[in-house]
């Protein structure tokens, strides 16, 4: 005898899978509109490099990297999503690096 599948769990399965269709669409998306924190901006690759070293000793579970942009490079941290959520981080980053500021890099 075939047993006919309960149309609510049709319905909540459906659902959870559009949830993360468009989770996965909004972080595509959400790549072209991230914020930064720069930390270090100059010639200096191995002032960068110091920099870049110091900023992950103090925050290991924070990304960063070095950036080049002519004329200069560039030390950024983090891929914030919202205004808020790098405020508050910049909040943070600024008691060690009282220099840093927000960038928001306009795509090409």
């Amino acid at each position: 005898m075939l047993q006919a599948q309960s149309p609510v769990k049709n319905v909540k399965t459906d659902a959870n899978q559009l949830v993360e269709k468009k989770s996965e669409c909004l972080k595509k998306h959400y790549t072209d509109f991230l914020y930064y924190i720069q930390i270090y901006n100059g010639k200096d690759l191995n002032k960068a490099k110091a920099i870049l070293r110091e900023y992950l000793k103090l925050y290991p579970s924070s990304t960063a990297f070095v950036k080049w942009e002519n004329p200069e490079y560039k030390v950024w941290t983090g891929e914030y999503m919202t205004k808020i959520e790098v405020e508050q981080a910049m909040r943070e980053i600024r008691r060690n690096f009282p220099n840093a500021l927000i960038v928001f890099p306009k795509r090409r």
